[in-house]
């Protein structure tokens, strides 16, 4: 078992860096040769939670994760635990559609920048 810890800090400063491109319904994928995250995938860079590519989008941890109401990707299960309301996160990035600065703005109201968050997979 594999594990990695974080702090919502450092998922808010990866948000607010800039080096990720926006993008919906995958953690990240890549659409006309660029790379695109869903905010949970950069969650998942920073934490550097290994992935395998798989069509167009990239599943993370795909021995342990979990299908999240049906949609076409994988979350870690530790993603429920620390975060709380992890169903939230995602429809904040995919169906309100607000700017990665925007969730780090939730982020940070609802968790503060300390808060850990703790990933754990199997080797592929």
């Amino acid at each position: 078992m594999n594990t990695s810890t974080i702090t919502v800090g450092q998922w808010i400063d990866a948000l607010r860096s800039g080096q990720y491109e926006q993008g919906q319904k995958w953690l990240t994928t890549i659409i006309d040769g660029r790379e695109k995250y869903c905010c949970l995938g950069v969650a998942c860079v920073v934490a550097e939670v290994p992935f395998t590519l798989r069509g167009n989008g990239r599943w993370y941890g795909v021995g342990d994760a979990l299908n999240t109401a049906g949609l076409q990707y994988l979350v870690p299960d530790s993603f429920w635990d620390p975060v709380g309301h992890q169903a939230a996160i995602w429809n904040w990035n995919d169906n309100e559609g607000l700017t990665f600065n925007q969730i780090a703005d939730k982020l940070e109201e609802a968790y503060g920048r300390d808060t850990e968050m703790v990933f754990t997979w199997e080797d592929q």
